[in-house]
């Protein structure tokens, strides 16, 4: 970038205004004291120390001079700009000033036209931070335009910031390529720290009593003049369209009332409170006794200031405090809490009572017409049960021990469930009998030789209904010996019959001994066998024949 184009920019950052007021005064004084001022030499009466004459790329300069035509004393500051050539330049004066962070301050000057020529070009006042790196770039400044040949003043209201010192400046700059003369004077420059009026604002908030009431706001500052207004208003229109006399208000309700607190020489503090009263309230009390389901609620009011139309809201109960609003006064059974309310009226609150816990007790069923009677069956192979009969709308039934097949007495319990708006009922029982039929047993005869296992003892049986079957086994008298015996029922038997029992008879035989060729003889027993082959046999035969015998009867036996 040329150096032309430099100057140029750098003209460009100064021309950027940020103005937060420009205040112009006529020549009636100043308004703070000299020993408030915190620029040295405001009145240049002292030279140039320690402001800061500099230009640039201009002729002429800034410059103390002694004049005849001073506003107070006998100089003032002239800056005095020259510039015919192309190229930016400036001419400024300034003084670096030890501040307050965060703290408001007013810079002011009177200033004049001296002579000017060529562009009417204006002059600039305003403060930058000391450390930034170019001198005007970081410039907060106003424009001073419009400056006649008189002494005027001008000031500057700003807020330090964050910064703890600043350099004040005054300063004239070219903005385009166009030659000109001009020459600004000034005289008794002053930056102040500017006080904060001091004010206590109080709203009123109260209870309607019919009385007119306001708000206050007392100043600390001494010669403060508060004055009041029912809309915003300028600082103008303030101390000529407000009031000293604050507004009031006598009726339940808010009204805002706006302040503007003044005194010259600082700065003015204004804001809003407002005037609060409040509806009084009325007493609203309620109890509610408890019904029993199938009745209608029925709360009664205890007392109620207001007069006005009561109203009713019920809510769930949730471990014995008051839950979630319901839609509906209830209904069932349960407990549950009522709040009772009444609308506002003009100056008086809309009431709501304290909520009172009521219940709905459950009803008891009307059982008169109930029947749960005994009954008796026969045994047919089939399911038999007893039944309850008349129940009431609702309840419903679970039996136990019922639906029986085979044959007994049974106790069936009913037990019944109805909603949850009734009491619970009792258990019922009744008798459940189911008889045994009969059926008939006969046992087949058997027989065994001595010494053999038994036989399975059969029988034939009549009257079984459908597939059922006799379980266990019949039995016979005791006895191993040749002879007959009685088949007896035993174990037989099925629980859903009478049994009639037929028996037989169990007979023993005798074993029979073998023939000579190895086949028994079926006529005769074993002694007489044995015998009778020696019968009449010489000594010695008789003792051959014995031991044969006795031979053939081990292996019989065996």
């Amino acid at each position: 970038m040329s150096k032309q184009n430099n100057r140029w920019f750098i003209c460009c950052l100064l021309s950027i205004v940020m103005c937060l007021s420009i205040i112009v005064c006529s020549n009636n004084g100043d308004i703070y004291a000299e020993d408030n001022n915190l620029l040295l030499n405001g009145s240049f009466e002292q030279g140039e120390a320690p402001w800061k004459p500099e230009n640039w790329n201009v002729d002429g300069g800034a410059c103390i001079e002694v004049n005849e035509g001073a506003r107070t004393g006998n100089t003032w500051m002239c800056l005095r700009f020259e510039w015919e050539n192309y190229g930016i330049g400036f001419v400024t004066m300034s003084q670096e000033v030890d501040v307050k962070a965060n703290t408001d301050y007013l810079l002011s000057l009177y200033v004049k036209k001296y002579t000017t020529g060529g562009e009417d070009v204006p002059m600039y006042v305003g403060y930058r931070n000391p450390n930034g790196a170019e001198p005007f770039a970081n410039i907060k400044d106003i424009q001073i335009t419009n400056i006649g040949t008189e002494w005027a003043k001008y000031s500057f209201l700003f807020n330090s910031g964050n910064l703890t010192e600043i350099t004040v400046a005054a300063f004239v700059c070219s903005r385009d390529y166009t030659g000109f003369f001009a020459e600004y004077l000034i005289d008794d420059a002053s930056l102040v720290e500017i006080p904060e009026v001091q004010c206590v604002a109080q709203r009123y908030e109260g209870v309607y009593d019919g009385q007119a009431h306001t708000i206050s706001v007392t100043s600390t500052t001494s010669g403060a003049v508060v004055y009041y207004s029912e809309n915003v208003l300028n600082a103008d229109n303030y101390m000529a369209d407000g009031s000293t006399v604050a507004p009031t208000l006598t009726e339940a309700g808010i009204k805002k009332v706006y302040y503007y607190v003044a005194l010259p020489g600082y700065i003015a503090k204004s804001g809003s409170v407002d005037i609060v009263i409040t509806k009084a309230d009325s007493i609203l009390t309620i109890e509610c006794n408890g019904v029993t389901y199938g009745n209608v609620l029925s709360p009664s009011v205890i007392e109620n200031t207001s007069g006005a139309e009561v109203k009713y809201v019920y809510y769930e109960d949730v471990d014995g405090v008051k839950g979630s609003r319901l839609s509906a006064a209830p209904e069932n059974a349960g407990v549950y809490w009522v709040e009772a309310s009444t609308d506002a009226t003009d100056n008086y609150n809309a009431a709501i009572s304290k909520a009172v816990k009521l219940e709905i007790l459950k009803a008891d069923y009307d059982m008169s017409s109930v029947s749960f009677a005994d009954a008796t069956f026969d045994y047919d192979a089939t399911e038999h049960n007893v039944a309850i009969v008349g129940l009431p709308q609702g309840v419903s039934v679970a039996y136990e021990n019922n639906s029986q097949i085979n044959a007994g007495n049974y106790t069936v319990t009913a037990k019944f469930t109805g909603d949850t708006n009734h009491n619970q009922l009792p258990e019922m029982t009744a008798t459940l009998v189911i008889n045994k039929i009969t059926a008939t047993g006969t046992a087949k005869p058997a027989t065994k030789t001595v010494g053999e296992t038994d036989p399975v003892l059969k029988y034939e049986v009549v009257g079984l209904l459908g597939q059922d079957k006799l379980t266990g086994a019949l039995a016979r008298q005791s006895g191993e010996t040749e002879g007959e015996y009685d088949i007896t029922l035993g174990t037989l038997l099925n629980q859903n019959y009478d049994l009639q029992f037929v028996g037989a008879k169990f007979t023993v035989k005798e074993k029979t001994a073998p023939t000579p060729d190895g086949a028994p003889d079926e006529d005769k027993t074993f002694g007489k066998g044995c015998f009778g082959i020696v019968g009449s046999a010489s000594i010695v035969t008789f003792a051959i024949a014995v031991a044969a015998a006795v031979v053939v009867c081990k292996k019989k036996t065996d």
